[in-house]
């Protein structure tokens, strides 16, 4: 259809009749971002696929994602999780950092400390929200 798209997914390990293979699958069953005008967005719903959009209750329009925020989510679900290091430094719970290090350096979202380990949580308006753990010698304040 010509619409730029993005299905966050997650790959996982199934096993059948014994044997182990990957898979993937979407992290939110039925959710698609979409980059298009507005009609041509309403346009899609009206006849060609059945489609319903997540609404900003504060606006109560369509729920509009700005690119920085979209770009930080999928870069932090396309993080390998084995590649993690864990280290300390004095950054705190609820300061918002941005990503200095690594393959997602230039993210930006807030820090979330859980059992020793430090997570990085990547907001989607105020609907989604991706975590991943990064080590905390990768982020600066903002």
């Amino acid at each position: 259809m010509g619409v730029e798209n993005f299905i966050p997914t997650v790959i996982g390990v199934r096993e059948r009749n014994g044997r182990k293979y990957k898979t993937e699958k979407p992290v939110i069953n039925n959710l698609v971002f979409l980059r298009d005008t507005k009609a041509h967005a309403c346009e899609i719903a009206n006849g060609i696929i059945p489609v319903y959009y997540l609404i900003d209750k504060a606006k109560r329009t369509l729920l509009v994602v700005p690119d920085k925020q979209l770009e930080d989510f999928r870069r932090v679900m396309d993080l390998n999780p084995e590649a993690i290091l864990e280290e300390q430094l004095s950054l705190r719970p609820g300061n918002e950092v941005r990503v200095m290090k690594g393959p997602l350096a230039g993210v930006e979202g807030e820090i979330l400390e859980m059992e020793s380990h430090t997570y990085v949580i990547v907001s989607v308006g105020n609907y989604l929200q991706a975590k991943v753990e990064i080590p905390i010698a990768y982020l600066e304040k903002i």
